[in-house]
C-alpha cells in the first residue's frame, strides 16, 4: 500500500505533466531543426533562434513546479498510514519471534514484580493524578487502575493487560538483568498491542536505543529517522523539506506511534541522563511509551548522587524475576520430550546445584532465559541426533574451571556458536564451525569499531571495513576498461568512414578523458587518475600488439600510459565537482566543509601536469618541458582551488536504493556547464603549446571552439545524469535485508540504462550538430574513406548516424559511474571479495547472514539490519579466544565437551 499525504495523487499528476512537457518541448525543437534541414533553410540560423528559448523553458517549468508543491496533512490518510504500519509491524515481529526460536521447545513464561526503590519509579499517587489531568482525560478507565504498584505483578502474556488497563499513564519501565528476557517481553507486548489497537489508533514500534546519540540529535528527529529507515515506504515524500522522513514525522507528531525503546543500558553512561531528559521533553502529555534497561544502568541515572536525578516521567517500573528451579527443570528435561529418563539423568548434577542454601554459579547463570536457552541448545539433542556425541552438562558444575557465575555465562556464550553450526540431522550446513566462528568474530569486531560501538549489522555499511583507496582505485580500473572498450567501437566506425587507421586520439586520449570524468563522478580524483592511466595503458598495449611500428615511433608505449594521469586528473576534477554536489544534494546531513586550499590536490595536479612530458618527449625537450610546466601550473592551481569543493566525506556511504526519480537540481547542472568550458581550456593547454612549438604538426582537433563545445556538452551530460536519483527502498525490505540487496542491484541496472543515454547524447551532440549544419561531419578529415569497409556503401546520413550512435555508446562509463555513486551493491561486491581474500570470510556473505538469523538464531533482525542475538554475545565475540585457560578435564582427555563438539571441517565451509 502506498503511503502518502493528501498531495500524493497531485504529485503523480505533476510528474506525468512534467515528462509530457519535456517530451513536447524536445520534439518541437528537434522538429524545427529537421524542417529547416529538409527544405533547405539555414539550419544554423534555426538553431541560434532556438537557443535563447532554453532559459524561458526552464523558467516556465520552475514556475509550474513551485505552484504544485505537495503538502502532507493529517487526517484519514495518516490513519491509513498507521493501519499499514501496524500490518508491517505485526508481520515483522511475528517472524522475528519465530526466528529467535523462543518457542523451542516452548515459550518460557517470565514473571515480573514492581521495582523496589523510590528512585526507579514515580510515586503512585503522582502517576494517577497526572493521568487524570492529561488533556482529553486519562487514556484508560480509572476504575481499572491498580490501586498500588503491587498490583502490577504478572506473568507472561498478562503484560498487555497490565500496560493498557492497570497503568494510569501507560508509561512503563521494564528492568532486568542481562538476558532476563526484556526484549522478548517487549516483542510480546508489541504483538499484544497491535492486536488490541483500534483502527487508525497508535502503532507500537520497537526501536533499539543504541543507535541514538542524544547529544547531537533530538529524540523526535531520531524517532522519525528510525521509522523512515526501518519502514522506508514512510519516506515517499514529494517537495517537502527533509522529505525523506516526512510521513514518519507526521505520524509521530500526530501521536500515532507508540515507541517501545529497548536497550537503554546500551547507551554510553555519559549520555543516559541526557537521553531520558530528551525523551521526557519530546513526549507530549498522554503519549504512551515503554523503556527497557538493566536495573543498575537505570538506577545509576535515576538515583544519581551529586547531580539532579533523571527518570522516565510519570512511568511505573517493573522488574523481571529470576527463573525458579521448577521452571528451569521443566525446560531442560521435559522440554526434550524424553520419556526414558535419559535427559533427566544428564541434567541431574546441574539441577542439584539449585538445592543448596546458597546459589551456585550454574544455578545463578541458568536463572535467566538467555542462558537457559543457550544451555538447551548446547547440551540437548535435536530429533534424530546422537546424544552421546554431545558434551555432558555436568561440566557446568566444575568449580575449578567455572568458579563464578560470569565464567559459566562466558562458557555458554562461547559454546553457543559451535552448537548452532553443528551437523543437523535433516539439513546440512554450508559453513563449518571454524568458518562461522571466524566470520562472527570479525563482524563483532567490525561493529565495535563502527561509530564507537554499533549494534546494527547492515550489509551496506560493511564497506567501511575495506580500505577506501582500494574501493576507489578498483572502481577506476573498471571504468577505465569500460571507457576503452566502448571507444573501440567508435574507433572502428571512424576507420570505416574515414580510412584513418591511426586511432590513438580516438581510443587513447578521449577514452581516458571519459574514464576520468566517470571515475570522478563515482569516487574522487585519485580514482579518476587511475581510470585515465588504465585506459591509456590498455590503448598502448593494444596498439603495440596490433602494430608495434605505428605505436612506437610517435607514441612510445612506455610513456603514453603516464600521460593518462593528466587526462584523468583534468576530467576527474570536473566529475568530482558534480559528484560532490550531488552527494550533498541527496544527503542533507552531509554539508559542505568551509573552503580551504587543498595542498594534496595541488600536488596531484602538479604531478599530473608534469606527466605530460612523457607523451611529448618525441617532439623535443623544449616542447615537452613547455607543455608539462604550463599544464602543471594550471592543474596545481585548479586542484588547490577546487579540491575542497570536489571532496566527499570519508563517512559517506551510499544507502540501498530503489525506484528511480527525476530530480532536476539546477546547481548540479550549473556546476557541469561552468566546469565544462574550463575543462576545454585545460585541454587546449594540454595540446596547443605542443602544436605551436612543433610547428603545427601536433594537434588534437581542428580549433579551440571544438574543445569548448565538447567540454560544455560533456558537463551538461554529467549534470543531466546526476539529476536521476533513487528513492528509498520498499517497505518490504524492512523484514528482508536480502531482498533489499536484490532491489538495490535492480536499481543499479536501471540507473545505468537511464543515465548512460544522457552522457552518450552529450558525447554525440557535437557530431550530430555538424551533421545538421554541414551535412557531413567528416569533411575535415584528410584521409579518404576506405571502400573496403562494410559501412562505406551506406548513404552519408546513415554513416553519420552510425558514427554518432557509436559515440553515444561511450556514455556507458558515465552511466556506470552514476549507478555506482547512488547504490550500495558495487561497493558491497568489492567488500565481499576483499573480506573473502583478506580475512577468509565466506564469499556468499549475504546468505551466511540470512542463515545465521533464520536457521542458527545467532543473529536477530531489527528492521533492515541484523543484530547479534544478545549484546553479551557480541561483546564476547570481540574478546580474543583463550581456550586454554578455560579447558576442562574432559577437554584435556579428549572427551566431547561444549567447546570441542563442532561440525567436521570441510572444504565447503568457505563457500
Amino acid at each position: 500500500m502506498a503511503i502518502r499525504g493528501t498531495g500524493g495523487s497531485a504529485a503523480a499528476r505533476r510528474r506525468r505533466d512534467g515528462w509530457l512537457y519535456l517530451s513536447l518541448t524536445s520534439t518541437g525543437m528537434a522538429g524545427a531543426v529537421w524542417v529547416s534541414w529538409r527544405f533547405g533553410l539555414p539550419v544554423a540560423a534555426t538553431v541560434m533562434a532556438l537557443l535563447p528559448t532554453v532559459g524561458g523553458i526552464y523558467l516556465s517549468w520552475a514556475t509550474f513546479r513551485n505552484t504544485s508543491v505537495t503538502h502532507y496533512a493529517a487526517g484519514p490518510d495518516l490513519a491509513a498510514a498507521a493501519d499499514w504500519l501496524a500490518t508491517e509491524v505485526r508481520g515483522q515481529w511475528a517472524a522475528e519471534l519465530a526466528a529467535r526460536r523462543v518457542t523451542v521447545p516452548y515459550a518460557l513464561a517470565v514473571s515480573w514484580c514492581p521495582a523496589e526503590g523510590a528512585a526507579l519509579s514515580e510515586p503512585w499517587e503522582l502517576i494517577q493524578r497526572t493521568a487524570r489531568g492529561w488533556p482529553g482525560g486519562p487514556p484508560g478507565n480509572p476504575e481499572d487502575w491498580a490501586q498500588e504498584p503491587a498490583g502490577l505483578a504478572g506473568r507472561d502474556g498478562e503484560i498487555t493487560d497490565v500496560f493498557l488497563r492497570l497503568i494510569p499513564t501507560r508509561r512503563l519501565t521494564v528492568l532486568g538483568e542481562p538476558g532476563s528476557g526484556k526484549t522478548v517481553l517487549l516483542i510480546r507486548l508489541l504483538l499484544g498491542l497491535v492486536e488490541a489497537r483500534a483502527e487508525g489508533g497508535p502503532v507500537p514500534v520497537l526501536l533499539p536505543l543504541a543507535s541514538w546519540d542524544p547529544a547531537t540529535l533530538p529524540f523526535g528527529e531520531w524517532l522519525a529517522q528510525q521509522l523512515a529507515r526501518d519502514y522506508p515506504m514512510l519516506g515517499r515524500a514529494e517537495a517537502v523539506p527533509d522529505g525523506r522522513d516526512a510521513s514518519a514525522r507526521a505520524l509521530t507528531e500526530a501521536g500515532l506511534v507508540l515507541p517501545l525503546l529497548d536497550g537503554f543500558d546500551e547507551l554510553p553512561p555519559r549520555t543516559r541522563a541526557l537521553a531520558l531528559d530528551g525523551i521526557n521533553e519530546a513526549l507530549p502529555p498522554g503519549q504512551a511509551v515503554v523503556l527497557s534497561s538493566r536495573r543498575d544502568a537505570y538506577l545509576d541515572t535515576a538515583g544519581s548522587v551529586g547531580r539532579l536525578p533523571v527518570r522516565l516521567a510519570t512511568a511505573a517500573a517493573v522488574e523481571l524475576c529470576p527463573l525458579g528451579r521448577q521452571t528451569v527443570a521443566d525446560y531442560l528435561v521435559r522440554g526434550t520430550g524424553d520419556l526414558e529418563g535419559t535427559a533427566e539423568a544428564r541434567w541431574r548434577p546441574v539441577l542439584e546445584q539449585f538445592d543448596g542454601p546458597a546459589r551456585s554459579p550454574v544455578a545463578a547463570a541458568l536463572s535467566t532465559p538467555l542462558m537457559l536457552s543457550l544451555a538447551t541448545a548446547v547440551y540437548n539433542s535435536r530429533p534424530g541426533e546422537d546424544l552421546t556425541a554431545l558434551p555432558d552438562p555436568a561440566e557446568l558444575c566444575d568449580r575449578a574451571r567455572l568458579p563464578e557465575r560470569r565464567d559459566v555465562e562466558r562458557h555458554l556464550l562461547g559454546a553457543s556458536v559451535p552448537a548452532a553450526y553443528r551437523p543437523h540431522p535433516r539439513r546440512s550446513c554450508r559453513w563449518s564451525t571454524r568458518t562461522a566462528v571466524r566470520t562472527l568474530r570479525f563482524l563483532a569486531a567490525h561493529l565495535c569499531r563502527l561509530d564507537g560501538g554499533s549494534t546494527d549489522l547492515a550489509w551496506w555499511r560493511l564497506r567501511s571495513a575495506v580500505p577506501r583507496r582500494l574501493v576507489a582505485h578498483t572502481t577506476g580500473v573498471l571504468l577505465g576498461l569500460v571507457s576503452w572498450t566502448t571507444a573501440l567501437l567508435a574507433a572502428y566506425v571512424r576507420t570505416s568512414l574515414t580510412g584513418d587507421t591511426h586511432l590513438w586520439w580516438v581510443v587513447g586520449a578521449p577514452s581516458a578523458l571519459i574514464a576520468g570524468m566517470a571515475a570522478g563522478l563515482a569516487c574522487d580524483v585519485s580514482a579518476a587518475m587511475t581510470a585515465g592511466t588504465t585506459s591509456t595503458a590498455a590503448s598502448t598495449l593494444a596498439f603495440w600488439i596490433v602494430d608495434p611500428a605505428q605505436a612506437g615511433p610517435r607514441f612510445p608505449s612506455d610513456y603514453v600510459p603516464v600521460g593518462g594521469l593528466a587526462f584523468g586528473f583534468a576530467a576527474g576534477l570536473i566529475g568530482s565537482l558534480v559528484g560532490a554536489r550531488t552527494a550533498r544534494s541527496c544527503n542533507s546531513s552531509h554539508t559542505a566543509a568551509p573552503w580551504s586550499w587543498d595542498w594534496g590536490m595541488c600536488l596531484r595536479g602538479l604531478a599530473a601536469g608534469l606527466a605530460l612530458w612523457f607523451p611529448c618527449a618525441w617532439l623535443g625537450a623544449v616542447t615537452a618541458w613547455s607543455v608539462a610546466l604550463v599544464n602543471a601550473a594550471v592543474y596545481a592551481t585548479a586542484g588547490g582551488l577546487l579540491g575542497s569543493a570536489a571532496s566527499r566525506p570519508d563517512t559517506y556511504l551510499p544507502a540501498p536504493a530503489t525506484r528511480l526519480r527525476w530530480s532536476f537540481d539546477p546547481r548540479v547542472i550549473a556546476v557541469g556547464l561552468a566546469a565544462g568550458p574550463a575543462f576545454g581550456m585545460a585541454l587546449l593547454l594540454m595540446d596547443y603549446p605542443a602544436a605551436v612549438l612543433a610547428g603545427g604538426q601536433y594537434s588534437l582537433v581542428d580549433g579551440p571552439t571544438s574543445y569548448v563545445l565538447y567540454s560544455a556538452l560533456d558537463g551538461l551530460g554529467l549534470g543531466l545524469a546526476a539529476a536521476v536519483r533513487a528513492r528509498p527502498a520498499d517497505a518490504a525490505t524492512a523484514s528482508a535485508p536480502g531482498f533489499l540487496l536484490r532491489q538495490d542491484r535492480a536499481t543499479f541496472r536501471h540507473l545505468v540504462l537511464l543515465t548512460a543515454p544522457f552522457a552518450g547524447l552529450a558525447l554525440a551532440a557535437p557530431n550530430a550538430l555538424a551533421v545538421l549544419i554541414t551535412g557531413d561531419p567528416f569533411s575535415s578529415f584528410l584521409v579518404p574513406p576506405d571502400g573496403t569497409h562494410i559501412l562505406s556503401p551506406l548513404p552519408p546520413a546513415a554513416r553519420s548516424g552510425a558514427y554518432c550512435l557509436a559515440l553515444a555508446v561511450c556514455g556507458l562509463a558515465v552511466g556506470l559511474a552514476a549507478a555506482i555513486s547512488r547504490t550500495a551493491c558495487w561497493p558491497y561486491t568489492l567488500t565481499r571479495v576483499y573480506l573473502a581474500v583478506r580475512h577468509n570470510l565466506p564469499f556468499h556473505l549475504t546468505e551466511f547472514l540470512a542463515d545465521a538469523h533464520g536457521r542458527r538464531s545467532v543473529l536477530r533482525q531489527a528492521g533492515a539490519v541484523y543484530q547479534f542475538r544478545h549484546l553479551e554475545l557480541q561483546h564476547h565475540l570481540t574478546q580474543p579466544a583463550d581456550a586454554a585457560s578455560r579447558q576442562s578435564p574432559a577437554q584435556r582427555t579428549g572427551e566431547p565437551t561444549a567447546a570441542n563438539v563442532a561440525a567436521p571441517e570441510t572444504d565447503n565451509g568457505r563457500s
